[in-house]
């Protein structure tokens, strides 16, 4: 269904014809491109009146849209429309019909083509003739924007307010916002940066990158392809693709990174609560401070320089951890577990670490004060540190149960079928 609708766009795009817009009922349409021998253009400058504070509309059928702002720059639309039509007489005609204008609106300006699309029916089907637009517009800083385009890219630059950009088949670029920003394309990429507000930034089949966003929430998607957000910091960051990476730097906030099929990487991160998700690929961490919950169904999971909490969990991969802790959580079905907790770490709970099929080792600090239940069934389990058992308990291969230091929270390790061993971290 896509790829139909997306040789349809293109096909009209070239034509210089436009099927199902403004007056379209859903009727099926002939084109034959090739028909179309001759292109028709003109060029339009139209000046109108626009202040900070207020909005700009904009909507194309088929068209890029361009934006520049200056902090005293006069509103003006530069606009170059063509159509293409099978002889150069109907491409004059047809495009004759058309204008480019701007109608005062509620609170600003409404912008858009005018005129009367030419409708062919021929051989059971029909064609409709309409032109595109190009469109670069120049505006004072601080205004508002709503652009719209089916057939185009959407390009913006310089210090606006809030703003909303959609397009169905271009890429959406946005540099400068002091207000909310919806970045939006259907299929091409969406590129952000240096916005002061809220945003939310999606595509359905492009790349999404965003970086230097100061809000209250930042929102980053794409059904299938890699998403990139740095340098940003936000109440509530999510950041989610089906099919592609994830990648995560300088962050500050609550973080939920997320890739059903990609690697999810995360460096510099700073927030209450932290969540890396893939499912079928790796998890990375580096540099990372707050509760780490980190998962993957199917793909190993690393933390490099952790302080905090830490949860990491896979089905069918390994697990390393190194860091500052004060919980541990730490389990993977069938994979080796590895946790390094360095000097500063404080046992306030139960620490947990678990293998189906791998050996899991606990790299302890010296001073460490807990209660050990250290388990496997088919290995060996092994302490480095002196071991208090209780009075008339028996040590039974597989099992090491009791007290190290003064005691504490117990310590949980773990294997169905690999060895396990609480051990002393040494600095290299």
């Amino acid at each position: 269904m896509r790829t139909t609708s997306l040789l349809f766009a293109l096909a009209v795009l070239f034509a210089g014809a436009s099927c199902g817009g403004p007056g379209g009922g859903g009727t099926s349409f002939f084109i034959d491109t090739s028909t179309n021998k001759a292109r028709a253009e003109k060029n339009l400058s139209v000046d109108f009146e626009l202040s900070a504070g207020q909005t700009l509309a904009l909507e194309l059928p088929h068209g890029s849209i361009r934006v520049q702002t200056a902090p005293d720059a006069k509103p003006n639309a530069k606009v170059r429309m063509s159509l293409g039509a099978p002889t150069q007489e109907q491409a004059d005609e047809y495009l004759a019909r058309f204008d480019f204008t701007a109608e005062a609106a509620a609170n600003g300006q409404q912008l858009g083509l005018r005129g009367e699309r030419v409708v062919i029916e021929k051989n059971g089907g029909r064609t409709e003739y309409y032109p595109s637009a190009d469109v670069v517009l120049t505006l004072p800083e601080g205004v508002n924007v709503n652009l719209r385009t089916q057939s185009g890219d959407v390009d913006t630059s310089g210090m606006l307010a809030a703003a909303e950009l959609e397009s169905a088949y271009g890429s959406v670029k946005l540099r400068g916002a002091r207000g909310a920003v919806r970045a939006h394309s259907k299929s091409g990429n969406v590129t952000v940066s240096d916005v002061e507000g809220d945003l939310d930034a999606k595509s359905g089949y492009g790349v999404v990158n965003a970086k230097n966003v100061r809000g209250r929430s930042i929102s980053l998607s794409s059904s299938s392809g890699n998403v990139a957000l740095s340098q940003s910091s936000a109440d509530e960051i999510k950041v989610e693709t089906r099919y592609g990476s994830v990648e995560l730097e300088a962050l500050r906030g609550n973080v939920a990174g997320k890739s059903s099929s990609g690697r999810v990487t995360a460096a510099d991160l700073q927030g209450e609560q932290l969540r890396l998700e893939s499912g079928y690929g790796q998890v990375i961490a580096k540099n990372v401070e707050g509760a780490l919950n980190a998962s993957s169904s199917s793909g190993d999971v690393s933390v490099e320089n952790g302080r905090g909490k830490l949860a990491i969990a896979s089905r069918y991969g390994a697990l390393r951890a190194r860091g500052v802790w004060s919980a541990v959580s730490a389990e993977s079905s069938s994979g080796s577990v590895e946790v390094r907790a360095l000097p500063g770490s404080t046992l306030s709970d139960e620490w947990r670490l678990k293998s189906g099929y791998g050996a899991v080792r606990l790299f302890a600090p010296t001073d460490i004060a807990c209660e050990l239940d250290a388990t496997t069934r088919y290995g060996e389990a092994r302490c480095e540190f002196a071991l208090t058992i209780e009075a008339g308990a028996r040590a039974k291969d597989g099992e090491l149960r009791g007290r190290i230091g003064a005691g504490g929270p117990r310590v949980t390790l773990h294997s169905a079928s690999g060895d396990v061993g609480l051990l002393r971290h040494v600095e290299n």
